[in-house]
C-alpha cells in the first residue's frame, strides 16, 4: 500500500470542523509510567466521507512521534492504545488523518488535536476506598439523589491496602468497573425525574454516559427500553479506552495468551 503522508496538510485537505473528534490521554493501569490514548468523542454525522474511510492518527510531543491505524469512519476503533515511543516532558499533540485505502490520499484531517489530559482533568466519577467488609470484596456506596459527593466503591482491605493498589489491578478493575457503571446507570434511570438538578453527583455520570450510549436518556419510554438503555451503558464502557484493553489482556491471561 503507498505510503500517506505524514506532513502537515501538504495538499490543503479538508479540515474538519472542531469538536468532530475529541482524544484522551490516561495513566495504563498496573504499568508503571505508561500512557494510554483513546477516542473519546467521534461525531460522525460532522464526518461527510465513505463509511470505509481509512482513519490514521500520529500522535507527538516534542521531536517525537508515533503513528496508529484506528479503524474506519464506520468501525472506528475507541480502545486505547499505549503511548511507548513519545517524549514524557512536553504535551501530546495529535493529528487524525481520513485517507482512502487503495490510494492512500488524504481526504481529511484533524490538525493540532490537544489531548484531555487525565492529570489536568476533573477528579474521577467514583472514589475507591478500602475497608473492612467482613465478607464482600466490594460494595458500592451512593449519595442520596440531591448530593453532591461522589460514589465510593469500597474495597475489602485485606485485598488491597490502597486505591492505589486496587486500580492497578487489570482483574479486578475488569470484573468490578462494570457493574459499578450498570449499578450507577441504573440508578440514573430510577431517578430520571430528578438528574436535570444541577449540583448533584449524577449530572456527570449522566454527561458520561452520554459518551457510552448514543441514545439519550429522555429520548426513551422507561418503563419498556430503561434495561436496555442500561446495557447498552454498560457495553459503551466494557468497549472504551483503557477498559476494552483490560478485558483483553484478561481473557487472553485466561486462555493461556501472551500479549
Amino acid at each position: 500500500m503507498p505510503t500517506i503522508s505524514r506532513t502537515s496538510n501538504p495538499t490543503k485537505v479538508e479540515s474538519l470542523p472542531k469538536g468532530a473528534i475529541s482524544i484522551r490521554v490516561n495513566k495504563a493501569i498496573g504499568e508503571q509510567g505508561v500512557r494510554n490514548f483513546f477516542v473519546q468523542h467521534f461525531n460522525r454525522d460532522q464526518i461527510a466521507l465513505a463509511p470505509a474511510t481509512r482513519i490514521a492518527c500520529i500522535a507527538a510531543a516534542g521531536q517525537t512521534t508515533q503513528y496508529f491505524e484506528l479503524g474506519t469512519v464506520e468501525d472506528l476503533s475507541t480502545k486505547a492504545f499505549p503511548l511507548t515511543e513519545l517524549a514524557t516532558d512536553t504535551a501530546i499533540r495529535f493529528r487524525v488523518l481520513f485517507y482512502d485505502e487503495s490510494s492512500s490520499k488524504v481526504l481529511a484531517a484533524a490538525e493540532n488535536v490537544r489531548a484531555i489530559d487525565d492529570d489536568s482533568s476533573s477528579p474521577s466519577l467514583v472514589s475507591i476506598q478500602p475497608v473492612p467488609l467482613a465478607g464482600p470484596l466490594w460494595k458500592l456506596e451512593m449519595p442520596d439523589n440531591s448530593a453532591e459527593e461522589q460514589p465510593v466503591l469500597l474495597v475489602e482491605i485485606e485485598m488491597f491496602s490502597s486505591a492505589k493498589a486496587a486500580v492497578a489491578d487489570p482483574t479486578f478493575i475488569s470484573f468490578v468497573l462494570p457493574e459499578v457503571v450498570r449499578c450507577i446507570a441504573t440508578k440514573v434511570v430510577a431517578c430520571e425525574a430528578t438528574i436535570s438538578d444541577e449540583g448533584t453527583w449524577m449530572q456527570p455520570w449522566v454527561q458520561f454516559f452520554s459518551l457510552l450510549n448514543p441514545v439519550a436518556l429522555d429520548e426513551i419510554e422507561i418503563d419498556v427500553d430503561g434495561q436496555k438503555w442500561i446495557d447498552d451503558c454498560v457495553k459503551g464502557f466494557c468497549k472504551r479506552g483503557q477498559m476494552a484493553t483490560l478485558i483483553e489482556t484478561v481473557l487472553a491471561s485466561m486462555n493461556g495468551d501472551q500479549k
